[in-house]
């Protein structure tokens, strides 16, 4: 065994020093938990600090015992943002003043009417109203750009007129069972609106109600709606697809104006008017098919539908309106069904990939450059019933070889066939003795190959 002075004395000192392990000092409660102590003031309590002065600046709540809300009874700043937004480094940096007022808006219980509380308030994201609420005033929530989130109670039978013009941050909206009525411009320049779910309680939509919403991508309409408004979806630009219910009997005007990502619309037989402009520069639609119910077509329905290559009109109609497939530029065929009587000015013009067009028995005027620059159109078959062709009905038609004209014939105006490079022949069926005299001016078929001597004199 190891003597005493053999060990030496700095690892003796050292182990005189630690005491026995029954008097060690015992470790306090204190320094136990002073970790968790440490977590939770560097962090929970500062997100708790943080959670109340947001609570306190951002939301709102209308005193209880409220029945009306209106402009007065909503507060824009807390105490606080009142006094940050009359600082004159405030002031002085006005793009500050977005962060001081209140954001979240609470309606109490017991409110019955909302008037325009929030007409222009660039600072609220979202408002929570109660059920009790039944009316909500026109443009109540207008011009509120920051807007997100906002249920509309189950009581409101109306959305009235420009409620949400101009709610440029508003993404999806529900639209509560029992609304019957959509006013005019209700969603219109809601810029992020992507979705919107329409219940079969409405009946109604007014005109604009859905207009310059660019980025929306999905609407359902109900089985109950009787009528597509004027502008509804005028310039939605990514619309790709919208299903018209069974029992709608008119589209209006401009209703899918440069619509240019639609690419499909089936249109119902209930329908029997379709107006001016109504699928105007639907850039991506392809086909279209015209029922028989259809009675009349507006001006420049589909115009400047660049994708389109088909369209079927199966009668009802008796006239093709002005500019109604101008600028189709891929259209290659299109079918006219029997009734119609007129093919107005420009209904085809600039069809530049038309190659065949069906033209019904029954026709009598094809007017003024109906379908001037159809270059690929080879061949036309003109009804017996054919009267007049007005001046460039025909004109740069470069592709067209040959035309048999038909004994009934009146008139063929200057430039008819103008500039008509291919054609070189043109037939005209004898008339019988008493038939109807024929007027074709010297100017008819100029710039064409087609060789004087083929041309009759007027008679």
């Amino acid at each position: 065994m190891e003597k005493q002075d053999d060990i030496p004395a700095k690892q003796r000192s050292e182990e005189d020093a630690v005491p026995p392990k029954d008097e060690m000092p015992r470790e306090s409660l204190i320094d136990r938990i002073r970790p968790f102590i440490l977590v939770f003031l560097l962090v929970f309590l500062p997100i708790a600090l943080f959670h109340a002065f947001t609570d306190y600046m951002y939301v709102y709540r209308v005193p209880a015992g409220t029945t009306v809300v209106d402009r007065s009874m909503v507060k824009s700043h807390s105490r606080l943002g009142e006094y940050l937004a009359g600082l004159k480094w405030t002031k002085e940096h006005p793009w500050i003043e977005p962060y001081l007022g209140y954001r979240h808006y609470i309606i109490p219980d017991g409110a019955t009417e909302l008037r325009s509380a929030f007409q222009w308030n660039l600072n609220v994201v979202s408002v929570t109203i109660p059920d009790s609420v039944t009316k909500i005033s026109r443009m109540g929530f207008r011009g509120c750009k920051k807007l997100k989130s906002v249920t509309l109670p189950s009581g409101i039978t109306d959305i009235p007129e420009q409620l949400f013009w101009e709610c440029e941050a508003l993404r999806f909206f529900r639209i509560p069972d029992g609304v019957k009525t959509i006013g005019l411009g209700a969603f219109q320049d809601c810029f992020k609106l992507r979705k919107i779910v329409i219940p079969d309680s409405v009946e109604t939509i007014a005109p604009g109600a859905f207009g310059h919403c660019l980025e929306l991508r999905e609407i359902v309409l109900p089985d109950s709606l009787k009528e597509i408004p004027d502008y509804m979806c005028a310039d939605c630009a990514n619309l790709t697809g919208i299903r018209i219910p069974d029992g709608v009997t008119a589209i209006g005007r401009e209703a899918f104006l440069r619509c240019l990502s639609l690419r499909e619309i089936a249109i119902p037989d209930s329908v029997s008017k379709i107006g001016d402009r109504a699928f105007d520069r639907c850039e991506s639609l392809e086909r279209v098919r015209i029922p028989s119910g259809v009675t009349a077509i507006g001006s420049d329905a589909f115009k400047q539908c660049a994708a389109l290559r088909e369209a079927e009109i199966l009668g009802g109609i008796d006239r093709i309106d002005v500019r109604t497939f101008m600028g189709c530029s891929s259209l290659k065929k299109a079918v006219i069904q029997a009734g119609v009587k007129r093919i107005w000015d420009e209904a085809f013009s600039g069809c530049a990939a038309l190659e065949e067009i069906a033209l019904p028995d029954g026709l009598l005027s094809i007017d003024h450059e109906a379908f001037s620059g159809c270059e690929a159109l080879e061949k036309i078959d003109f009804p017996a019933t054919l009267e007049t062709i007005e001046s460039f009905a025909f004109y740069h038609c470069t592709s067209l070889k040959k035309v048999v004209i038909p004994p009934a014939m009146k008139e063929i105006h200057y430039g008819a066939f103008s500039d008509c490079s291919a054609l070189s022949d043109v037939e005209f069926t004898p008339p019988s003795a008493d038939g109807p005299k024929m007027y074709i001016d010297s100017h008819a078929f100029m710039r064409t190959a087609v060789p004087p001597e083929k041309i009759p004199k007027s008679r």
